[in-house]
């Protein structure tokens, strides 16, 4: 027993220091506000142009544990959202304006299952309230909604009947799953069904372990299933509200990993053990155990051609363990707490995994049921997978959006209505890679903020950007724009003392042209311009 306890001891030594391991970049989040955008959680979600779109979902806080509380009516989403991010307005419709209740109730619901394959949304059962019978259900909709039609009948105050197809099949009655695509497969990933309402007393839900996997016919006016079968596993795929992320291969080939979930048949508690879903099947990691991030939470996927490993980032939520900033070590709490912590899971190619967090931290207990949007403009794959090998520089590469919102670690079962909360707070999410680096060149307090002139200038594919930073500046920000005001580098984003700096910015696959380079600091700004010659 002493030599088991002993082993436990350096297992855990060493997974700390893990934990606190060299990252090969770094995150940075700046929040910010878009007027008239509305607080959701557990919603589906596409974009499109620039333009952002919110289904379903909630606008209170986590559920409550009796009928009244659980999933009330009156905080189910019913109308789809259309924001732009480039100015600023929000527009919104009603689902019942336009649909019938068979196809609008699924749209309101919670917890949906969805996944944006080019320009459509494909919408996959949920939890609500079924208009026919007026109690609450599992739905079996499978929905298709075209973005572009959506969004410009949305912003003329249009039908956006036109723009709908949907099918009905009892296989598909699914929420709190997640959905994945791998070529022309959709692979539908555990999940729940509900008879009724759920409380503490009266647990309607039944488990679906195993994966469905299908096919859409939409030729002409068809649209339905087809290539149907299921993969089951009743022991590790039990498991709903994880995180199912997109992943690449080293030759690119797309697969998804199952991060995550609860609860275990056995216990009240979560699943540690990654599963690996490929064309051909599924596997179980029984080497590795994520500690941090099991629920759903927002997070993104970036390969790293460098090293030949593929990165998920994962932001707060809720988590079996927790970083102790007190005592500096990982501590477990069996009641699965909101978390304030950023983790990088590493899965290398040679099949081991490593788990390391951020010293950034999210300015709350925030994550849980939020959403990650992929900046569009950051290089990635067809799969949204972010190609990291080439981010040259501080890279903006999308946003974390919603979710739920905590006062304290741990609500349930009493305080989750009261000391929970939907948001919508905004938070654009920075990249810097480790080798981007800002080099103070002189020591000496310059009698003036300047930005000078690029050099080499034409350049291919280096330059070097020079900066004098007077006194200290809490915030100092050097961006590269296109000639249409398109951001396409973030170089300097940060608190300087007063010296000499100097920052290379690799153009990497941008085309030649002329381009610009602007100085922002506390009460100093300057643009300068610069030429890119292939």
């Amino acid at each position: 027993m002493y030599r088991s306890i002993l082993l436990s001891f350096f297992v855990l030594l060493i997974f700390n220091a893990n934990l606190k391991a060299q990252l090969t970049y770094s995150i940075e989040l700046e929040e910010f506000s878009l007027q008239g955008t509305p607080t959701l959680h557990s919603f589906s979600f596409g974009q499109w142009e620039g333009k952002w779109v919110f289904v379903g979902g909630r606008t209170n806080g986590l559920h409550g544990f009796t009928p009244l509380t659980a999933f009330p009516r009156a905080f189910a989403n019913k109308n789809i959202y259309v924001v732009d991010t480039l100015t600023g307005q929000v527009w919104s419709r009603d689902v019942f304006l336009d649909l019938p209740s068979n196809i609008a109730d699924p749209l309101r619901s919670t917890n949906m299952q969805h996944v944006q394959v080019g320009s459509k949304l494909y919408v996959n059962g949920g939890y609500g309230i079924d208009t026919s019978v007026n109690n609450f259900r599992t739905f079996w909709n499978f929905t298709e909604l075209d973005l572009p039609g959506i969004i410009n009948a949305i912003t003329s105050g249009s039908s956006i009947q036109p723009h709908v197809k949907n099918l009905f099949d009892q296989s598909l009655r699914l929420c709190g799953g997640e959905i994945g695509r791998i070529g022309e497969f959709f692979y539908l990933v555990g999940g729940h069904n509900f008879n009724g309402p759920y409380s503490l007393h009266m647990n309607n839900q039944v488990y679906s372990p195993m994966i469905k996997r299908f096919k859409i016919d939409n030729t002409g006016q068809n649209f339905a299933i087809t290539d149907y079968t299921e993969w089951v596993d009743t022991n590790d795929l039990h498991r709903r509200d994880m995180n199912l992320v997109n992943a690449v291969k080293p030759d690119g080939t797309p697969y998804l990993i199952l991060y995550g979930g609860v609860f275990r048949k056995d216990i009240d508690l979560p699943f540690l053990n990654p599963v690996y879903i490929d064309e051909n099947g599924i596997s179980l990691d029984v080497n590795y155990e994520q500690k941090i991030g099991q629920y759903t939470a927002a997070h993104f996927t970036m390969w790293d051609d460098d090293v030949m490993s593929m990165n998920t980032a994962i932001f707060g939520g809720n988590s079996l363990y927790f970083w102790n900033d007190t005592t500096q070590q990982l501590e477990i709490d069996s009641l699965v707490p909101f978390i304030k912590d950023i983790v990088n899971i590493e899965y290398k190619s040679d099949g081991s995994s490593i788990e390391t967090m951020f010293d950034t931290k999210l300015p709350g207990l925030l994550g849980t049921n939020a959403k990650f949007i992929l900046n569009k403009d950051v290089p990635h794959f067809e799969n949204s997978v972010i190609k990291f090998s080439e981010l040259n520089a501080q890279t903006m590469v999308g946003y974390i959006y919603g979710g739920i919102e905590s006062e304290i670690p741990n609500t349930m079962p009493t305080n989750a209505v009261h000391k929970t909360r939907a948001v919508n707070r905004i938070f654009r999410v920075y990249v810097t890679p480790e080798d981007v680096s800002i080099d103070p060149i002189s020591s000496a307090i310059p009698d003036k903020f300047e930005l000078h002139q690029n050099f080499p200038n034409p350049f291919n594919p280096v330059t070097n950007i020079r900066f004098d930073i007077a006194k200290f500046s809490n915030s100092v920000s050097l961006k590269v724009y296109s000639t249409l005001g398109k951001e396409v580098a973030v170089l300097v984003n940060q608190s300087l003392q007063p010296g000499a700096y100097e920052v290379s910015f690799n153009s990497g696959n941008l085309s030649s042209g002329i381009y610009f380079y602007e100085l922002i600091t506390d009460n100093f700004r300057s643009v300068k311009k610069m030429v890119l010659v292939r």
